[in-house]
């Protein structure tokens, strides 16, 4: 919800791109340095304490930003021995949650929605995400 509400006050300050190339950049040389160590893994499971640390910068950045809940959860968790496929799925489930939040705040933040905007894409979402590959 606070990155909801700063994206809404803060909607055009450039400084916001950069702070979030920044981090998204950090995390992948994290990722690569220790993936390139070829270090064995144990495969844990976070406490709920590191979780939450994990996953409210995540939801912050994507709700300031837009695009930044699987970017920045993702090497997160890999960050934290959790397996890829494990990591990859759980954030992927998480994300509905997460837009659906951002979504209801923005909804409610927003002094107006351009429906016009807002309608055709929800529409084409829609009929992306039903069709099925031939």
């Amino acid at each position: 919800m606070a990155g909801t509400l700063s994206a809404v006050r803060f909607q055009d300050a450039p400084s916001i791109r950069v702070v979030v190339a920044g981090i998204l950049l950090v995390l992948g040389v994290l990722i690569v340095a220790r993936f390139a160590r070829g270090r064995q893994r144990r495969h844990a499971v976070p406490s709920p304490r590191r979780l939450l640390l994990i996953g409210f910068p995540a939801a912050f950045i994507d709700a300031l930003g837009g695009g930044g809940w699987g970017p920045i959860a993702t090497p997160s968790l890999l960050m934290s021995d959790v397996e890829p496929a494990k990591a990859v799925g759980t954030v992927n489930a998480v994300e509905f949650f997460v837009t659906l939040t951002i979504s209801g705040v923005f909804l409610l933040a927003l002094p107006v929605v351009d429906w016009g905007i807002a309608i055709p894409l929800a529409a084409g979402a829609a009929l992306t995400a039903r069709s099925r590959p031939t």
